[in-house]
């Protein structure tokens, strides 16, 4: 991620940093970064555009970060 898509991700979502835990950034079409957890899976679908989102169950206290910018 360059400069100016660091800041834009700031001025946007306000984040400063790459999120800890699960989460999927893209921009301009284009996937930036994804992380998955022991709980939270982020899959992209094999039989159109899109991603799932797959939290088990039982899952308490984790979040998932997704931002387009």
């Amino acid at each position: 991620m360059d400069l100016i898509q660091k800041n834009l991700l700031e001025q946007v979502a306000g984040l400063h940093e790459i999120p800890e835990g699960a989460y999927n950034i893209r921009a301009n079409g284009t996937k930036l970064g994804r992380n998955t957890t022991a709980n939270i899976d982020i899959v992209t679908k094999t039989d159109k555009d899109g991603i799932d989102i797959i939290i088990k169950p039982g899952t308490v206290n984790e979040v998932y970060t997704f931002r387009f910018f």
